[in-house]
């Protein structure tokens, strides 16, 4: 494939959902391609996160929730995120940040 049609692939491929692409791919690979090593290629990436990452976003999520009855403002979420952070002397990236934003549809 040249690379003049590569980039107009690539562009045709940027306009569809996330579910179009991945369905695309499935259906072209089948379940192949859901390997292990495809998994650890995806996580390194930062295309998804870890098992650790999960559970950190889960526990903020489920802290969060309990704190605020469900619907935290943005500030709500950067104080949570701050304590957190103060308690275990840890930091949290800006991708787990912008994960928690999600899903409190926070914007």
């Amino acid at each position: 494939m040249t690379q003049e049609r590569q980039d107009q692939f690539y562009e045709q491929l940027e306009q569809l959902t996330s579910e179009q692409v991945l369905s695309a791919f499935i259906n072209w690979h089948g379940m192949q391609l859901l390997t292990d090593e495809f998994l650890e290629f995806c996580i390194e990436e930062g295309y998804i996160f870890n098992e650790y990452e999960e559970q950190l976003i889960g526990s903020l999520c489920d802290n969060i929730a309990m704190q605020y009855n469900g619907k935290p403002s943005i500030e709500d979420i950067q104080y949570a995120i701050a304590y957190y952070e103060s308690l275990y002397d840890a930091s949290v990236s800006n991708e787990i940040v912008s994960e928690v934003y999600r899903l409190f549809d926070v914007k």
